[in-house]
């Protein structure tokens, strides 16, 4: 091989992974804050424990889960006096934050199998999960959602 082919192949490599790099890495603005005593807001409150895999221990916390008409949500998984997890939806987008690791994601469509809180603001609000997510609502105040591979899972109940 020449070396003017081995640098032409070097070149077309490196175009490509620069081209990829910059079209697949979009950042998304943060959505703006909910203003729950904005009128049209409906609140339910309840209780929920979160299992992050098979075997993990349960953690227990508050949950609030916020509607609004024009198909925003806002869920949010309380340890007192601090939240310990927030997802907000609006149509296609989604944003989650892991307020104790300052850890913040967000995106637009299908969100990754690993934010089970994501996937569950979606179900509640009558999307069908993910097929790696079972959610089931045995009665209309309980709700539970499975990772069916991983076994993580989050179940509770909200007052309607």
């Amino acid at each position: 091989m020449t070396p003017e082919l081995r640098f032409s192949r070097w070149l077309a490599a490196a175009l490509l992974l620069l081209a990829w790099i910059f079209t697949s890495c979009r950042t998304i603005p943060p959505l703006p804050p909910v203003n729950l005593s904005e009128q049209g807001w409906t609140l339910h409150q309840g209780q929920a424990l979160w299992r992050t895999k098979r075997d993990a221990p349960e953690i227990a916390g508050e949950v609030l889960f916020a509607t609004h008409p024009r198909g925003d949500t806002l869920l949010q998984l309380t340890k007192n006096p601090l939240p310990f997890v927030t997802v907000q939806t609006s149509g296609e987008s989604w944003q989650i934050e892991f307020v104790p690791q300052r850890r913040r994601f967000s995106g637009k469509g299908k969100p990754s199998a690993r934010l089970a809180w994501v996937h569950l603001a979606r179900a509640l609000s009558g999307a069908t999960p993910d097929a790696s997510w079972k959610f089931t609502r045995t009665q209309p105040q309980t709700f539970a959602l499975e990772n069916l591979k991983t076994g993580e899972s989050i179940t509770g109940f909200l007052n309607e």
